[in-house]
């Protein structure tokens, strides 16, 4: 069958492949800007922008498979540990397509990403395609 590189490492097979990512690590990655809140949030004084009342829930992303339950909920952990400091209450992750490899064992997710902020008066949404890159070990270390 197949054999293992070690903890967070990949098990190959003759035609699959499993991505094992380790748990509990810490992520410090930066969101691409085009998931980050308008300016005039939470934060400011004076003049900010509201958030729009979300008076029904918006339908769940549209999953295109791919990217395997495991890598997209280590992307999502990174993604809202980078968006909670900015003023995050939700986020919401799914895969958009397969997983693209590098060299030396690099992977790259294609991931929707959702997240609701909160503002005056109601919730901003941010939403965007991204790349969640993660070295070999299974860590994320960007998202563009």
């Amino acid at each position: 069958m197949g054999s293992t590189t070690g903890k967070a490492g990949a098990v190959a097979g003759k035609k699959k492949a499993a991505i094992v990512v380790p748990r509990g690590a810490r992520y410090a990655i930066v969101l691409p800007r085009s998931l980050w809140p308008s300016r005039g949030g939470r934060d400011t004084l004076g003049q900010s922008k509201k958030g729009y009342p979300v008076l029904q829930p918006l339908a769940p992303l549209k999953v295109i498979p791919g990217t395997p339950p495991a890598v997209v909920r280590v992307c999502r952990q990174a993604i809202k540990s980078a968006a909670v400091p900015l003023g995050a209450v939700r986020v919401h992750a799914a895969s958009a397509g397969p997983l693209r490899r590098h060299r030396l064992g690099a992977l790259t997710a294609p991931i929707k990403v959702r997240i609701d902020y909160a503002r005056q008066g109601g919730i901003e949404v941010r939403q965007a395609r991204v790349g969640c890159r993660l070295d070999p070990a299974g860590r994320v270390v960007a998202v563009k």
